[in-house]
């Protein structure tokens, strides 16, 4: 009994705290606003308001009415919410480039719920699956499926807001499992010695061959076509090679595999022996493969290439495709102003190994310089560094670029100017770049010493650009503008600013030295557009009418199931007459699709060359709408 009461006045003087502290929050309007935390934050478990009341609510009928005065007093300032739960329902079905195929008969997936600390897993049956969740956003992962394997679908991945209709149809994307049918690209015959290895996925995805690094993994090794793939990451890439035939890179989308053809050419080795002085810092073997090709960039390409270190006198090149080569020792990057040490060619010859020995000569040493002076910045505020990037290949002692010192603004409003100073460099032509204005210009050191140079950044340009689509004159709804500091010849360094929308004007607008610049437009819906356009100082408004895009959306087959497109394909537009359709090339390989942008509207030809132990059995003659893509679908059969 004595218990029982020490309770009673236990809870009453708890109660008569509470009914004061709700006295007190009634004063202070602002305090009886509980704070909102954040949707997207993670938080522990909520307890609701039944359990509350049956957890606090004593036995009497004072006790009751003291228990529901507390229960008006609002929470804490900064305490969790609790959120209602309600019924979330929908489908998972399966999805793949020709549309959804079937719903999904039995399987599951993860959902986790904003406020709860651990995820549910969510039955599928039926294609359907329900589950009650509290009424705020919530994530999805790990699906499942017992009929197939599965992976998700893009617009499945990540994180949803409670839908208003408490309805959410998800997609799938059925795995089709992943074999590399390796087969000889001349007859079509799958080979019975076979070597496949996984690219780390790391550093220049330009190699061509495996170089031992620790992580590359061998997944097979004298292995019969086909090699199956184990269920890895959706992406991957593999070389590939068989005996007597050249190393094949090949890059897998899982969820967008099946069997993939690889057609191997036949292949031999090829050794490069160095003698003479030690190759200078950053010199490279590079080989040039034979190419029977329009391609003005044909004569820069790099079939193969290796740095030298400094103890290097034999360089293998092994499993690399049988033909002609240059085989040349250069210093500089490849498409821009390398300097050529010695060159010879060979032949490679299959299943066999070719040599070709070099002498290289003493380097000349870099006669180095002082140089500095300044940068006039007529009108800005500062230049925020200033770059130079040689535009030869530096000489021992000498660098490819160089960094100045720039000292603090200072002069008149009208003059303001900074000092820089770099304190050795090679003489020679570089290509100049001030950062914070992005201006690109060109620059001769001279071969002495010099403290005078004069550098001047070109005013400022207020560009006001209106994107207008070519044939309806109606503003462009694209999504970004860019612009580059220059116009015409590659630069090193070149980097895409940002043009910025004013939504009331419907102008993009940015500020740029007042010289000539380029105006970059990539956008889906619209051509592709590298613009130069001239600026001068002060205000500078400009009109771009782009036309919409348009193409064809090709899908490639075999026997009924869609398959990946390989990177070496040669796919191109013609006209029917056998022209070239000018620019056309291939923009995108998203899922199983190629898109290919035609120059305008008319009747085209897809043009198909190395289809890799395929060849086309459909007609190929297709009609390109206006300001649109017509889809087909080119229907391939197995070379055997």
């Amino acid at each position: 009994m004595a218990a029982r009461s020490r309770l009673v006045l236990g809870v009453l003087a708890a109660v008569a705290l509470l009914v004061a502290l709700a006295f007190l929050l009634r004063e202070d309007p602002s305090a009886t606003q509980p704070a909102r935390r954040d949707s997207l934050a993670g938080g522990g478990a909520t307890t609701s308001s039944s359990e509350l009341q049956s957890a606090t609510t004593p036995g009497t009928a004072d006790e009751r009415s003291a228990a529901a005065e507390a229960e008006r007093v609002p929470p804490p300032s900064g305490a969790d919410t609790p959120s209602k739960s309600r019924a979330l329902k929908g489908t998972l079905r399966f999805f793949d480039p020709f549309g959804v195929h079937g719903a999904v008969a039995r399987g599951s997936f993860s959902l986790h719920a904003n406020s709860e600390e651990e995820p549910r897993t969510v039955a599928v049956e039926q294609g359907a699956w329900s589950v009650e969740i509290p009424e705020e956003p919530f994530e999805l992962s790990a699906f499942t499926a017992e009929d197939a394997r599965v992976f998700l679908h893009a617009s499945t991945y990540g994180l949803y807001q409670f839908p208003a209709d408490g309805v959410l149809d998800l997609l799938v994307r059925r795995d089709l499992g992943c074999r590399l049918v390796v087969v000889d690209a001349a007859s079509g015959r799958e080979l019975v010695d076979v070597e496949v290895v996984r690219d780390s996925g790391q550093g220049n995805w330009g190699k061509r061959s495996p170089d031992g690094s620790a992580e590359e993994v061998r997944i097979a090794e004298h292995a019969a076509s086909p090699v199956e793939l184990a269920q890895e990451e959706d992406s991957a890439r593999y070389f590939v090679r068989g005996a007597g035939y050249a190393w094949r890179t090949v890059g897998v989308q899982r969820s967008a595999c099946g069997d993939r053809v690889v057609a191997l050419r036949p292949g031999g080795d090829l050794t490069v022996l160095l003698g003479g002085a030690p190759a200078p810092d950053g010199a490279e073997v590079r080989l040039r493969g034979e190419r029977d090709t329009n391609d003005p960039y044909a004569t820069q390409y790099v079939e193969h290439r290796r740095a030298i270190g400094a103890l290097d006198r034999r360089l293998d090149f092994d499993s690399i495709e049988a033909g002609g080569y240059e085989v040349s020792v250069e210093v500089g990057v490849n498409t821009w102003r390398s300097t050529r040490i010695t060159a010879k060619n060979v032949v490679v010859e299959r299943g066999k190994r070719a040599q070709v020995e070099f002498v290289l000569p003493s380097p000349e040493p870099a006669t180095l310089v002082e140089a500095g002076g300044t940068i006039q910045l007529s009108g800005w505020p500062e230049a925020r560094s200033l770059t130079l990037h040689s535009r030869f290949a530096p000489r021992v002692g000498g660098k490819p670029e160089y960094r100045a010192l720039l000292s603090d603004s200072s002069g008149p409003p009208e003059a303001i100017v900074h000092t820089w100073s770099i304190g050795a460099i090679e003489p020679g032509a570089y290509s100049g770049f001030i950062g914070g204005a992005s201006h690109y210009f060109d620059f001769v050191v001279a071969a002495e010493n010099r403290s005078d140079y004069v550098i001047v950044l070109p005013p400022p340009a207020d560009v006001r650009l209106r994107v207008l689509d070519a044939r309806t004159g109606a503003p462009a709804d694209v999504e970004r503008v860019g612009w580059l500091g220059y116009a015409g010849e590659w630069r090193p360094g070149g980097q895409i600013n940002s043009a910025q929308l004013d939504p009331e004007l419907g102008l993009w607008r940015f500020h740029a030295p007042a010289t000539t610049v380029s105006i970059w437009i990539n956008d889906e819906d619209y051509e592709f557009r590298n613009t130069p356009i001239e600026l001068v100082p002060g205000v500078n408004e400009r009109e771009l009418r782009v036309p919409r895009a348009c193409g064809i959306i090709a899908t490639f087959v075999h026997a009924g199931v869609p398959i990946a497109r390989d990177v070496s394909w040669t796919i191109e537009l013609a006209h029917p007459d056998g022209k070239e359709a000018g620019y056309a090339n291939p923009l995108d390989d998203a899922e199983m699709e190629l898109v290919m942008r035609a120059p305008a509207p008319g009747r085209y030809r897809i043009t198909a060359e190395g289809l890799d132990g395929y060849r086309i059995v459909s007609s190929l003659d297709v009609t390109v709408p206006i300001d649109g893509f017509a889809r087909v679908v080119v229907e391939l059969e197995r070379v055997r």
